[in-house]
């Protein structure tokens, strides 16, 4: 495994010129005093993983004085100081053979908890509003159940035991497996649909930006068009340039059917971020509202930045023929042959446009 990970960090690091991007940039000060807030988090979704969601809230702390910092680490340093007594109290008692195999295994789960976990505490690599993840767990999780297994098997060595298993284990493992039932019942709900799902999202982090982005999408694909329309003019009160959210509301107002709607969003959008396929939408909602020269104006934008997008000089050509601009039409169309042969659309414009 360790020959494996070198390998990938070599690969990423001649591919990328680099072994960890940064989405999140922040001061080294900043990292160490949000840090103790992070690993406590996740010992509590470790411990007692309840009121589960795909976003939590995600604070970034630049004060020693601040309370997010002062008793989460206060907390982890007596667990870790914990810890250290507990293993070193362990380690110098007379093992047995089989008492020192288990001391190694519980050493080994610890090791691979805390190594597995710390690629997801290095914020700077992670996207802002989305520093603590469930499935950053995983992994590192496999280490905890190791030490919950350790745990069980030195209770009631002694007593009566079911096919050579103490009765008080088994007792043990059954509520744990009883207690994880009733978990995993109370948490599924949430999982039924994406509106469920990031309705939880933003219960728990409603500031969380990308959690109302998310939200917002899931109740229009899934037709709650006008909730998830309210969402996004929420979200533009915040930021009204920006082109994100102008680009989806466009999109809701398109499904629900108001394409004047639609047109005003998707403008504010392509002004603020011009992207091709944004260009090239809005000339055909404009086209469609009868508004051809500015529906001309778009395609042209379009074309501008991509020249060799296949469909777009046609689109010109319409508006262009639709103006009366009919030389500049043919010259369109001609052009959309060029890279297109088989658009039997475009021979048809030229052939008439020709009179051949």
């Amino acid at each position: 495994m360790l020959l494996t990970t070198a390998a990938y960090l070599l690969l990423r690091a001649v591919v990328l010129h680099t072994v960890v991007t940064h989405s999140a940039p922040m001061k080294a000060s900043t990292l160490f005093l949000t840090l103790p807030w992070i690993v406590l988090t996740y010992l509590k979704l470790l411990a007692w993983p309840v009121g589960l969601s795909p976003m939590y809230p995600s604070l970034l702390v630049h004060r020693a004085a601040d309370p997010h910092f002062l008793w989460p680490f206060a907390v982890c340093a007596a667990l870790s100081v914990g810890i250290c007594f507990f293993l070193r109290h362990d380690k110098r008692r007379q093992l047995s053979e089989e008492a020192l195999a288990e001391w190694k295994l519980l050493v080994l789960a610890g090791l691979w908890a805390i190594l597995f976990m710390l690629p997801a505490l290095y914020l700077p690599a992670l996207q802002e509003d989305a520093f603590v993840q469930d499935r950053y767990l995983y992994v590192p999780s496999i280490g905890l159940a190791i030490v919950a297994g350790l745990a069980i098997t030195r209770v009631g060595r002694e007593g009566a035991k079911l096919l050579g298993m103490p009765w008080s284990q088994i007792a043990i493992a059954a509520a744990c497996a009883a207690l994880m039932v009733y978990g995993i019942e109370r948490e599924l709900y949430i999982w039924r649909d994406n509106p469920a799902l990031f309705t939880r999202a933003v219960e728990r982090s409603p500031d969380n930006k990308i959690a109302r982005h998310d939200l917002a999408a899931a109740l229009i694909d899934a037709g709650r068009y006008d909730e998830g329309i309210a969402l996004l003019r929420q979200l533009l009160g915040d930021d009204p340039n920006d082109y994100v959210d102008n680009n989806n509301l466009a999109q809701a107002y398109l499904k629900k059917g108001d394409r004047a709607d639609a047109e005003t969003y998707l403008t504010k959008s392509c002004q603020s971020h011009p992207t091709t396929g944004c260009l090239y939408q809005l000339g055909a909602m404009r086209f469609n509202l009868g508004r051809i020269d500015v529906a001309e104006q778009a395609f042209s934008e379009a074309i501008a930045l991509d020249p060799s997008a296949q469909g777009y000089h046609y689109a010109e050509g319409l508006a262009l023929e639709r103006l009366g601009k009919l030389a500049a039409a043919l010259e369109a169309f001609q052009k959309e042959l060029a890279l297109d042969p088989d658009n039997q659309q475009a021979k048809i414009e030229i052939g008439r446009l020709t009179g051949h």
